[in-house]
């Protein structure tokens, strides 16, 4: 029998206490869907679902009560709070803000048309910050909350979550496993101070004043820095000890770092939460100044007391049930549960949000005060600098058509800009949504116009509305295929429209493209093939005679920024890691991808075909090049153009090649 087994100390066999304290006690769940939560004062909690935020009382019993509730465009992915408004990150529909002054009658006030798909949110003292993933982050002037007024971006890295300290912006950097300080004092020259390193994906940060020192906080997950290659073991059935030592999975916990010289981060400590990998990449940090809580996603949520900052202790977590279905994420450390996602402090209760199964009101095993806000110190008086381009917009210029000697501009949320071919303005058209994208068809003007769908207008010396197709979702692109329309909705969904007389009918069947980032359908066609760029997928080749069909696709992961595909007359032409091919059957795609290089270029970004010149815009360094495609099995390489701004559109306007450059305006090159 084991017991007689005198080899084994009997030391071992008692349990040791659990690493991460007690479970927290829970009072009530409100049954609401919720990705995130805040508090927009003691005792009033903000809950962000799909499509709607709620406010709800917390009482001193901890038990909730309904106050109201406010239709959002998108869903909630963080809220901010600010002298009573909300603002309200909701990636690809970009960032609602809500007048919450009135509790009992909330109001949408204003909807911004961010650079990329909005997802972290810091508000203080006027000052808003938008993180755009791979886009960088924005800074608003909301002083004027009915009447933001756009400041400046700055990159940082695939930025998911941002914090404001006076007049430093702290950024987490995802896949970088990394976080930046910024001195944003001037918002029209943001410098970039430092940045340090921490074990593990980064996501939420939140800074505190601590004994006089300047503390950041950072919420990790997914892998441990040591584990280079986070595919290495994607083909496994089981989870190995070797893949634990690697550090897969082990990358989620909280690092806390000194920046009281934000020039010279000093690392402090780390707190490991258990390995995982899987559920939704959210992992938040929160703080009161004296005690941490960090929403760990699949792990739940956990309390960590920051009396020694260089040795936390957890005080306490909460773990949600195991889900029924166990999403597919192999080989997976955990049983997976049902994910935290986001959290307030209201009434001295910690509330979770879930969006698997509502917001659970918890119990802490310690007292904690109202999470800490932002701050913020700018010059708002600073101005910008003259722009040189051909027109110059207060909007985001998405994208342009000339019709009848008139250029016809989607120009985000101003609507649809009207300027003349010398880059005069002749009028603004308003539009329903934000306008994302025009196209012309048949005579008539489209327009992609976020959530409010898809609009046609009938051209004379003004546009009128003939007809609209609504409530199918975040529309961000729409084309033209052979006799109709191909739309990209939200950025997973590509879909058919058909135009009869100017009636717009959404045809049966969709294709499911996965991370469709910006705007990655061609607007030329592969003969009758609508070409994509998902990053999950790589070039894919659609058939739109009737829905949308999945013909062929690459089949291998690629850069939403540098890869591309465009139609060439029957041809196709991609661009993948440097290289350049042409396929006189677009099908063949699907077969080893071997290109070539082109002398002189670096075959980085979108490509647009314009006649027999290939643009290549890169949205994301801002680079335009120009290759020469009369030969289009040996192109030529013309010229290369660095810009500040933002190129994701082209077009030839009386022989000339113009860009639109987003918040740059439209510029000639």
């Amino acid at each position: 029998m084991s017991i007689l087994n005198g080899n084994i100390s009997l030391d071992v066999t008692f349990p040791i206490s659990m690493p991460f304290g007690a479970q927290m006690e829970e009072i009530t769940c409100i049954p609401e869907l919720s990705l995130t939560a805040a508090a927009l004062d003691k005792q009033t909690l903000i809950c962000g679902g799909q499509g709607v935020i709620s406010l709800h009382n917390i009482g001193k019993n901890g038990n909730s009560k309904e106050i109201s509730s406010l239709k959002i465009f998108g869903n909630a992915r963080q809220i901010g709070v600010y002298n009573g408004f909300a603002y309200v990150s909701t990636r690809e529909s970009g960032v609602s803000v809500c007048d919450l002054t009135n509790p009992q009658n909330p109001i949408l006030a204003y909807q911004i048309d961010s650079l990329e798909l909005a997802t972290g949110i810091a508000v203080a003292n006027g000052v808003l910050a938008i993180t755009n993933r791979h886009m960088g982050c924005e800074l608003y002037d909301v002083r004027d909350p009915y009447h933001p007024r756009r400041l400046n971006d700055f990159q940082c890295g695939e930025a998911q979550s941002v914090y404001l300290y006076e007049n430093l912006a702290i950024v987490s950097h995802w896949m970088g496993r990394e976080a930046a300080i910024f001195d944003i004092s001037n918002p029209m020259d943001i410098q970039r101070i430092s940045s340090f390193s921490v074990d593990g994906f980064a996501d939420g940060v939140c800074v505190i004043k601590h004994d006089e020192r300047l503390i950041c906080l950072v919420g990790t997950g997914h892998h441990a820095t040591r584990l280079k290659n986070r595919r290495k073991y994607k083909d496994f059935a089981f989870v190995t000890a070797e893949m634990i030592a690697e550090g897969y999975g082990g990358g989620h916990g909280v690092e806390i770092f000194d920046i009281t010289n934000p020039s010279m981060p000093e690392w402090l400590s780390t707190l490991k939460t258990p390995p995982l990998f899987g559920g939704l990449d959210t992992w938040l940090v929160y703080s009161d100044g004296e005690s941490c809580v960090f929403t760990d996603s699949m792990n739940g949520i956990f309390t960590i007391s920051l009396d020694d900052i260089t040795n936390p202790q957890f005080t306490g977590y909460y773990k949600l049930k195991p889900l029924a279905y166990q999403k597919v994420t192999s080989p997976s450390v955990q049983v997976q549960t049902a994910s935290i996602t986001g959290a307030a402090s209201v009434n001295g209760f910690l509330c979770a949000a879930s969006n698997d199964d509502g917001v659970h009101i918890l119990k802490p095993n310690h007292h904690i005060n109202g999470f800490l806000s932002p701050k913020a110190t700018i010059d708002f008086d600073v101005e910008p600098t003259n722009s040189s381009a051909f027109y110059s917009s207060l909007g985001q210029i998405h994208n342009f058509v000339e019709y009848n000697g008139r250029v016809y501009c989607a120009s985000g949320e101003l609507g649809v800009e009207v300027i003349d071919l010398n880059g005069n303005l002749l009028y603004v058209n308003a539009t329903s949504g934000i306008c994302h994208d025009v196209c012309l068809h048949e005579g008539r003007l489209y327009t992609a116009e976020g959530d409010m769908g898809v609009a046609c207008y009938d051209v004379t010396e003004t546009l009128t509305e003939h007809s609209r197709i609504t409530d199918i979702g975040c529309v961000r692109q729409i084309v033209e295929a052979g006799a109709g329309l191909v739309i990209q909705i939200g950025y997973i969904k590509i879909s058919k429209l058909t135009a009869i007389d100017g009636k717009l009918v959404l045809s049966d069947g969709d294709a499911i493209a996965s991370m469709l980032y910006h705007r990655h359908l061609s607007r030329t066609q592969a003969g009758s093939y609508t070409v994509a760029m998902p990053s999950s997928q790589g070039a894919l080749i659609l058939e739109t005679n009737e829905g949308v069909q999945k013909v062929a696709s690459l089949g291998i992961q690629s850069c939403s920024f540098a890869d591309g595909a465009c139609g060439y007359k029957d041809k196709l032409i991609a661009l993948f890691r440097g290289k350049y091919l042409c396929l006189d059957d677009p099908k063949d795609i699907s077969k080893p991808f071997n290109g070539n290089d082109i002398e002189g270029a670096l075959l980085s970004g979108i490509p647009y075909v314009l006649g027999d010149t290939l643009v290549i815009l890169n949205r994301c360094t801002g680079v335009i090049e120009l290759l020469d495609i009369s030969d289009e099995y040996n192109p030529k390489f013309i010229k290369r153009i660095k810009t500040s701004g933002y190129p994701e559109a082209c077009s030839v306007i009386n022989e000339e090649i113009y860009v639109a450059m987003g918040f740059g305006g439209i510029l000639k090159i």
